[in-house]
């Protein structure tokens, strides 16, 4: 399976729907290895959860560090309908998928399962493309960090939506970020009532994200070789 697979299993996924805070995510078990997808903002309440961003203590951990508060609200509302399945003992790999507003879920699922299943955190991956920011503050504890060593987020070219929150409010990534669609030349344009939106908007669509996955699959010279082997060698 390939990155650009698992991100039209996360367009395409049947969502479970959770009126609280408009929260919606998919699972499905192939094999021994749980799949999580986390879906895109479809309404008014996403949106409005997307920009409720004041930095909320997370305090479910050992650590506690701060995160965007509309996303954690999210999470909150998700994580009991997925704890059975993360915690069955059969199930010995967990694959992790969001785009856009479930890309920024991703980040806080990982660290959940990275916490509640220790046994197998060599094999738990997270794809978050084009995340919105989620830790907030001044450097990223190095207890911490280890967290998210398996956690891949995916910026398609000079993306907005992936520069949210203004890091001005201390908002970070974690985990790796990597770049595609760095050339920027094949961004298909966007619209929106017969305007044509800058770059760093349409660079957020499926279509663009998609093509840029591509090219980044079949050219990782382009971009970190190394990086590209170890993602499809997680994922296939």
């Amino acid at each position: 399976m390939k990155l650009s697979d698992l991100f039209d299993k996360c367009v395409k996924a049947k969502y479970i729907h959770i009126e609280e805070n408009s929260a919606d995510f998919a699972s499905e078990i192939i094999g021994n290895t749980l799949y999580i997808y986390l879906q895109w903002s479809k309404g008014k309440e996403d949106w409005k959860n997307n920009f409720d961003f004041p930095a909320k203590p997370y305090r479910d951990m050992p650590v506690n560090w701060k995160a965007h508060r509309g996303f954690v609200r999210v999470w909150k509302t998700i994580e009991p309908y997925l704890k059975e399945q993360i915690q069955y003992s059969l199930i010995k790999k967990i694959i992790v998928v969001g785009y856009s507003h479930g890309a920024a879920l991703a980040v806080l699922a990982h660290e959940y399962i990275w916490f509640n299943r220790p046994d197998i955190r060599d094999n738990c991956y997270s794809f978050a493309f084009e995340a919105p920011r989620v830790f907030c503050g001044l450097k990223i504890p190095e207890e911490l960090k280890e967290r998210w060593e398996n956690l891949y987020v995916f910026r398609n070219g000079l993306d907005i939506v992936t520069h949210l929150p203004p890091s001005i409010f201390g908002f970070k990534h974690v985990g790796n970020l990597i770049k595609i669609g760095v050339e920027r030349d094949n961004i298909k344009p966007l619209y929106w009532h017969k305007i044509k939106l800058p770059k760093f908007i349409a660079e957020h669509s499926f279509t663009n994200v998609r093509f840029s996955l591509k090219e980044y699959e079949e050219n990782p010279f382009i971009f970190d070789i190394v990086v590209h082997n170890i993602l499809k060698n997680m994922v296939e």
